[in-house]
């Protein structure tokens, strides 16, 4: 049934809720090339030149996708959820050129090419023109009609989907830390694992150093990594990073991971980090904890991203770290333990210095001051039956 002209563009909230959420489609399109494709996890992509990275994504995917789709169905998904579609004059679906100047007349007139400020400047103009049921600039040569029914449903299944995009990237992101080798890996398999877990969660200082404050700020100012790299031999590997780090006196040095192995198959592995005459300030160690952990649990054949997300076992490390606390993690046929025995020491909860708000162990003055960490992961003892 044909809508008389006047109706078919006087639904500004409509159409601006239809064209949210079908940005929010490129968006979850986006975040799911980055964390699977590109191996980035969506915390670690934060500051002004990863929203300038989504905006320029999600103008592409949006040429890329909404001609195509006008094309051969006549809407997108945010039309289709709000009851929209687009024809040409003639009734017909749009010519891809036709539907590709429509996008662009949208992403300039509409979006004002998602340049803030102006951008919402665009939006406003657009709303009172389609408000007073003028032609807008991208729809000269075009039809748009509305389906009214159903509206309730639409909008309620429209604020369910934002829901949906927060648990699809949540999973992605779960799916994302899983390691690249599975089941019966090697020394070099895992600290492959290790160091892709490394730049997934976009550590950037080496791992013995506090993960904020003024190194992190110089390593970023570089433009670099300056994250240790860990070996087959169980000995950590400078990156190329350009950037002068300091000497690392201030902190113990990173530990010599001692690998055990059966037949070739990695069956666990155990370090020590000690600092016996309190000359040392001591970090939490959570990030290099975590990375361990996750490198080796979610790496067992029997591991399920739902019965034990990666977030789950990283926050559990991170949060015992944090406090310097004991821990002990069972899961899937592996075994992570870790025990730290410290004295003398006085521990600082967020400590801020030099915009850091990092915890340490503060060795006193004037006492006998002895910190110990040991770690070990290995199969759980009933899954060894060979």
């Amino acid at each position: 049934m044909q809508i008389k002209e006047t109706e078919k563009v006087t639904a500004p909230w409509r159409r601006f809720f239809a064209r949210s959420f079908d940005l929010s489609v490129y968006s979850v399109i986006w975040n799911t090339f980055l964390t699977l494709a590109v191996n980035l996890h969506l915390e670690s992509r934060t500051g002004l030149s990863w929203t300038l990275a989504e905006l320029i994504a999600s103008a592409c995917l949006m040429f890329l996708m909404e001609p195509a789709l006008l094309t051969l169905t006549g809407t997108t998904p945010g039309k289709f959820l709000f009851g929209i579609h687009v024809s040409g004059t003639d009734g017909d679906r749009l010519p891809y050129g036709m539907a590709l100047a429509r996008t662009w007349g949208v992403f300039g007139k509409g979006m004002g090419y998602f340049i803030p400020g102006y951008q919402l400047f665009r939006q406003y103009r657009s709303y009172k023109e389609c408000k007073n049921g003028e032609m807008l600039y991208w729809e000269m040569d075009s039809v748009l009609c509305l389906d009214r029914r159903f509206l309730p449903a639409r909008a309620a299944v429209y604020l369910a989907s934002f829901a949906v995009f927060a648990g699809v990237n949540f999973w992605i992101n779960q799916f994302g830390a899983v390691p690249v080798h599975r089941g019966d890996i090697t020394v070099a398999e895992y600290c492959e694992n290790f160091n892709r877990l490394q730049d997934y969660y976009g550590i950037k200082a080496p791992l013995n150093y506090p993960q904020e404050g003024v190194l992190l700020v110089i390593v970023e100012a570089g433009g670099h990594s300056a994250a240790m790299r860990l070996k087959e031999d169980g000995t950590w590997e400078k990156g190329e990073s350009t950037i002068i780090l300091p000497s690392g006196e201030e902190y113990p040095e990173l530990p010599l991971i001692r690998f055990t192995e059966e037949g070739g198959v990695m069956t666990g592995l155990h370090f020590t980090i000690s600092c016996p005459d309190g000359s040392q300030w001591i970090p939490s160690y959570g990030d290099l904890l975590s990375l361990c952990s996750l490198s080796w649990i979610c790496a067992q054949e029997d591991y399920s991203v739902f019965s034990m997300p990666p977030y789950k076992i990283r926050e559990k490390v991170m949060d015992s770290a944090k406090f310097f606390e004991n821990f002990s993690i069972a899961s899937s046929g592996a075994e992570v333990d870790c025990e730290m025995d410290y004295e003398g020491y006085s521990y600082a909860y967020e400590y801020l210095s030099d915009w850091s708000g990092t915890n340490f162990l503060v060795p006193d003055h004037g006492t006998d001051a002895g910190f110990t960490l040991k770690f070990s992961l290995e199969k759980e003892k009933e899954s060894c039956t060979n």
